[in-house]
C-alpha cells in the first residue's frame, strides 16, 4: 500500500518536472516583453497620409501587434473558407 503511494507521488513529480522548463521559458519570455514595453515609453507621432496621431510607444507597440494578429487570423480563415468552397464545388 505504501509502495503504491510512493509511486503515485513519483509519477506525479515528474509531470511537474516535465513542465517545468516551459514555465521558466514562458516566465523569461514576459519579462523580457514587459522589459523592452517599458524602455519604450516615449511618446511618438504616427503620421498616416492626413491622420496625425500621437501616443506612447507603450501602447502602439502591444496595439499594432494584436492588430496584425487580428488580420493575419482574418486572412488565414477566409482562404481556409475559400479553399472549402472550392473543393466543394469541385473545382
Amino acid at each position: 500500500m505504501k509502495k503504491g503511494f510512493q509511486e503515485a507521488h513519483r509519477s506525479e513529480r515528474r509531470g511537474k518536472d516535465h513542465m517545468k522548463p516551459k514555465w521558466i521559458a514562458a516566465i523569461v519570455l514576459v519579462v523580457l516583453i514587459v522589459v523592452f514595453l517599458f524602455q519604450n515609453t516615449q511618446v511618438i507621432t504616427l503620421r498616416l497620409y492626413f491622420w496625425e496621431i500621437s501616443m506612447s510607444q507603450i501602447l502602439l507597440l502591444p496595439l499594432v501587434l494584436l492588430i496584425g494578429f487580428g488580420l493575419g487570423y482574418a486572412s488565414a480563415a477566409w482562404r481556409q473558407k475559400r479553399r472549402s468552397g472550392r473543393s466543394e464545388s469541385g473545382l
